[in-house]
């Protein structure tokens, strides 16, 4: 039974192959969307860039939560409390403080990291707790999303060598 939902997924992935990108972004993020897409190999010429614009659009509804707007409607409040609790992990971490000293080089380095606690929602929170001005933000949170995709490429390649030379070994 296992076997037979990975070949489904399998199927709809090489089918569907972009909306089953943006599905996997939005479940998963630029870290499971641009592996996957790289280990089917997919070309990252269309792939990268989509998951740049898939990070880039939930950078405006980032700032929105951050700075306490969304109260009145529930789907927000579930957001921006999330929000709250993602604020004060971060605020108590050691890396954090490390970056707050970064300033916007931090910015990019926490938007870059492909690791839990990194990526475009704790990016773009630091930028706002540093109160990095909004277009200045963008253009950080683009460059962090652009090096962690191409670090996610290199990552995939590598993977896929090591998968090979273990099969072959």
């Amino acid at each position: 039974m296992f076997s037979e939902m990975i070949q489904a997924l399998q199927s709809g992935f090489f089918r569907y192959p972009l909306a089953s990108f943006v599905i996997l972004h939005g479940l998963g993020g630029r870290t499971a969307s641009i592996i996957a897409a790289r280990l089917a190999g997919f070309n990252m010429a269309l792939y990268l860039p989509l998951g740049i614009f898939l990070d880039m659009i939930q950078v405006p509804l980032l700032f929105f939560l951050y700075q306490e707007s969304g109260e009145r409607i529930s789907f927000l409040k579930k957001l921006k409390d999330r929000a709250e609790r993602q604020k004060e992990k971060l605020a108590s971490s050691r890396v954090y403080q490390k970056l707050v000293l970064l300033g916007q080089l931090g910015v990019v380095l926490m938007t870059l990291l492909p690791i839990k606690g990194g990526g475009m929602w704790s990016g773009a929170l630091l930028a706002h707790l540093i109160q990095i001005q909004r277009g200045r933000s963008y253009l950080l949170l683009f460059a962090g999303s652009l090096l962690g995709g191409l670090l996610l490429v290199g990552l995939s390649d590598l993977i896929r060598e090591v998968w090979i030379w273990l099969r072959q070994n």
